[in-house]
């Protein structure tokens, strides 16, 4: 089964995400700050998805750690601003999903990002 790392200091917002995606038959975990998710990414998830809003202003350090670390597989910036998400695709995230977008949206990223040969 697919792992998934859910990155994102919204503990309702996390829960939903959640829910939707084991319903959807992945392995989810999740972590509400920096730290915790650099500890999780160890788990060798296929995707993480990270939050850029919040976490104390260390989403976008987040970002680039996973990547300069070679942690956490594919990344998907996930932001209200959209110039901060092209930045980090431009930085080594495989895209980025404006929360404007909506779940719906995420799912279909995800998916595509799995569909993807290797």
């Amino acid at each position: 089964m697919l792992k998934l790392l859910f990155v994102d200091d919204d503990p309702e917002e996390i829960g939903l995400i959640k829910e939707i995606f084991e319903g959807e038959g992945y392995i989810v975990f999740v972590a509400y700050n920096r730290n915790d998710a650099i500890k999780v990414a160890k788990e060798h998830p296929e995707i993480v998805v990270s939050t850029i809003d919040g976490l104390d202003g260390d989403g976008v350090l987040l970002v680039k750690e996973m990547i300069a670390q070679g942690l956490g597989g594919k990344l998907i910036a996930c932001s209200c601003h959209q110039t901060i998400n092209d930045h980090l695709c431009e930085a080594g995230c495989v895209t980025s999903v404006h929360k404007l977008e909506g779940i719906d949206e995420l799912i279909n990223r995800v998916k595509n990002i799995v569909s993807e040969p290797s």
